[in-house]
């Protein structure tokens, strides 16, 4: 079975990272065909590129030397110094070792990944990809306009709050509908379980990070 892991992993963030690798790995542990799927993320970068992409620089298919040169010199300069660049390489660097076993495909908007979307199961999760506070690109995790013959199951997902309702708007209705259309939902943390249970007509369960469902040897 071909499936989609929907979740942070091209970050500078090394706890998403992680999440991400781990629980990549252990369904490849279960022969599963897992693809990456990159879309709608904030900060993220293209390890595939000789240069920091995105948010962080500038993209330049015809002149890739140029590209590196601008996106490096914004990310010291405006983001976070020295410091920040010698990070961004580090991430790089794991990404190009860890992340070559498994093959991905992106895409620019959630409305290109629901028109694109070929796989028979996505999977999303862990991170904090559910936070209503975070609505100007939650559209990529909560799979809204993804067609309903495509499943869908959470695992470890993050809401990183305590209440649905943020800046004085109410996404109960907008996680009602989507998650509903979910065949299992387990979140990282508790908190929201019961009103969750109640939005999507189905158990809610507790899981763990998928970073513990290995051992040291792993």
């Amino acid at each position: 079975m071909r499936i989609g892991l929907c979740t942070f992993w091209k970050s500078v963030n090394y706890g998403a990272t992680l999440q991400a690798l781990a629980l990549a790995s252990y369904l490849r542990k279960l022969d599963i065909d897992v693809w990456m799927v990159d879309c709608c993320q904030p900060m993220s970068f293209d390890a595939t590129m000789s240069g920091p992409t995105g948010y962080f620089g500038f993209r330049n298919r015809r002149n890739p030397l140029r590209g590196y040169v601008m996106g490096t010199l914004r990310l010291i300069l405006e983001i976070g110094g020295w410091g920040s660049f010698r990070r961004f390489s580090r991430s790089r660097s794991f990404f190009r070792r860890f992340f070559r076993p498994f093959r991905s495909v992106a895409y620019a908007t959630s409305e290109e990944f629901a028109a694109k979307c070929e796989f028979q199961l996505l999977v999303v999760g862990s991170d904090q990809l559910w936070s209503p506070h975070t609505v100007s690109w939650i559209d990529g995790y909560l799979l809204e306009r993804i067609p309903a013959v495509v499943k869908r199951i959470s695992f470890g997902t993050g809401v990183s709050c305590d209440t649905l309702v943020v800046k004085g708007v109410d996404y109960s209705e907008r996680y009602h509908k989507a998650l509903s259309m979910f065949s299992a939902i387990s979140v990282r943390e508790c908190t929201l379980i019961p009103q969750l249970k109640e939005l999507s007509g189905k158990d809610v369960f507790w899981s763990i990070d998928p970073t513990l469902l290995h051992n040291s040897g792993d």
